[in-house]
């Protein structure tokens, strides 16, 4: 399908996304008297359907891109180790101890 087909498409594509998450929350006040598991489970698999028919919009595509470039500069940021993690909290943690007994700093 063309790129202009595919959009003309994207308001049709958003409609039948919104309207399965509206059956899901619909679905599950009715069905409320059920096992939770099961509506859960339902649930999940309506949000995964929509969330697949959104992806298969321009804007939809647009943020799983953004998405997988998100997970890429994460994989680039250098955490800090266990130690320095330890050490910047204890220092806050004092710091607040000995300054949170004088709140207007008196």
């Amino acid at each position: 399908m063309s790129d202009a087909a595919t959009s003309r498409l994207d308001p049709l594509k958003w409609g039948v996304a919104l309207a399965l998450v509206a059956a899901g929350i619909v679905g599950n006040s009715y069905y409320a008297d059920q096992s939770l598991l099961y509506r859960v489970i339902a649930l999940l698999a309506l949000a995964v359907v929509a969330g697949w028919v959104a992806s298969t919009t321009e804007r939809g595509g647009a943020f799983w891109q953004l998405v997988k470039g998100s997970r890429t500069e994460i994989r680039k940021v250098v955490w800090p180790t266990r130690q320095e993690t330890t050490q910047t909290t204890l220092i806050v943690v004092v710091f607040f101890a000995h300054h949170g007994n004088d709140p207007l700093g008196d």
